[in-house]
């Protein structure tokens, strides 16, 4: 789990992006990152994630086949 306030980053900073990714060392064109803020996803695809805006309305159980799909 990465948390802003310990991190010291923010989303949709590039910079709490770039840390997640190598800390974790995940492939950013192999992996997805799904919010309901417009903001955030923007700077996820800056940082070369796979992303999407999820309608918080809607149960993501029942969206999250289709997300990956099409990524």
């Amino acid at each position: 789990d990465y948390f802003s306030h310990l991190v010291h980053m923010r989303k949709p900073n590039l910079d709490i992006y770039d840390y997640v990714i190598n800390d974790a060392q995940i492939d950013p064109s192999e992996s997805i990152f799904i919010d309901d803020n417009a903001d955030n996803v923007t700077g996820a695809i800056a940082a070369g994630l796979h992303s999407v805006v999820h309608d918080p309305k809607v149960d993501i159980t029942e969206v999250i086949e289709w997300y990956v799909a099409d990524c």
